[in-house]
């Protein structure tokens, strides 16, 4: 009857443990979103942002920057859906219309 207590009691702990750990790593992660946000762009990162080198940073290029600093989102990740937007957009207008998503 004991052992089953442990059991218990292991497992409860470790629960506790684990979720104190994910708050902790949550609220990292939400300062790190906060300092990229309120930072101020130096010009290092204007250059880095403008990945299509057109001299301004567009609402894509801002909102790519920032979740791939922020390590929510992988680099290779937004290249992949970017090239099936590519795939999908057959009239390259940079706009997907009803007929290219098939409905």
């Amino acid at each position: 009857f004991a052992l089953a207590y442990m059991l218990f009691g292991t497992y409860v702990l470790s629960r506790l443990v684990g979720s104190v750990s994910e708050a902790a790593s949550e609220r990292q992660q939400e300062r790190l979103m906060e300092r990229l946000l309120s930072s101020r762009v130096d010009a290092q990162a204007y250059s880095m942002m403008d990945a299509d080198g057109d001299g301004m940073i567009d609402k894509y290029e801002y909102v790519t920057a920032i979740l791939v600093q922020s390590g929510d989102v992988d680099q290779s990740v937004i290249d992949r859906i970017a090239a099936r937007f590519d795939e999908l957009d057959a009239d390259g207008s940079g706009a997907l219309d009803p007929s290219e998503l098939g409905l």
